[in-house]
């Protein structure tokens, strides 16, 4: 018995009200691909929940004094990390700062990661409070990499080639859009791991980063 994973390119960003039957049809279409009897495709539930509209607006989370009392006791950070993906054209051409540190009311404490990326995949924070970011898209010379960034803002490390998507020692092949969905004949889609965190952190998909 053999199995292939093949993701599924050419699929467009989700949002809320897609139809994702057809975003399906025509990305296989235009990959070229056809589904066989027996082949199973798998979707993400956070593609599932966007294009539902199943969205948390961070403006309206606002945690409770005794969840902030819980997470001083843990010694967790009660702030959040939002990666923005500067509107619907993405960041490889804006001007724009997409990497947000919120405290508990709202306010930005840095904004930082101007130039960076082409579009917000994840983000995650480790021990040492280092923001590590990780770009789906391959736009305009940028994307397919995973940024290491000092708490203020500092790049410290780049995984993969800007721009290239691959499975070289060089390359990443981590996309939310081929990983996201994908189709059972290809082997390969691998995703970068993250330090463990210990931050709340989010990606946002909206245009400000109260969103």
């Amino acid at each position: 018995m053999k199995l292939e994973i093949l993701p599924i390119d050419h699929l467009p960003e989700i949002r809320s009200g897609a139809n994702l039957a057809q975003c399906l049809a025509n990305a296989l279409q235009a990959s070229g691909l056809e589904l066989q009897s027996g082949d199973i495709v798998a979707i993400t539930q956070k593609v599932v929940s966007k294009a539902e509209g199943r969205i948390v607006q961070l403006a309206s989370v606002e945690p409770s004094a005794y969840s902030t009392s819980i997470g001083r006791r843990m010694k967790k950070d009660p702030n959040i990390w939002v990666f923005d993906r500067c509107g619907d054209e993405g960041c490889s051409k804006s001007n724009a700062s997409p990497i947000f540190h919120l405290g508990p009311d709202g306010k930005t404490i840095k904004n930082f990661g101007a130039g960076e990326f082409a579009s917000a995949h994840g983000i995650a924070v480790d021990k040492d409070g280092n923001v590590w970011a990780a770009d789906f898209q391959s736009k305009d010379g940028k994307g397919m990499q995973v940024t290491k960034f000092s708490p203020d803002g500092k790049v410290l490390l780049k995984l993969g080639k800007a721009g290239e998507s691959g499975m070289g020692d060089d390359t990443l092949k981590s996309a939310e859009r081929p990983c996201g969905s994908f189709h059972r004949r290809n082997p390969g889609c691998r995703r970068p791991r993250f330090p463990s965190s210990t931050n709340r952190v989010s990606t946002s998909t909206a245009r400000t980063a109260n969103s």
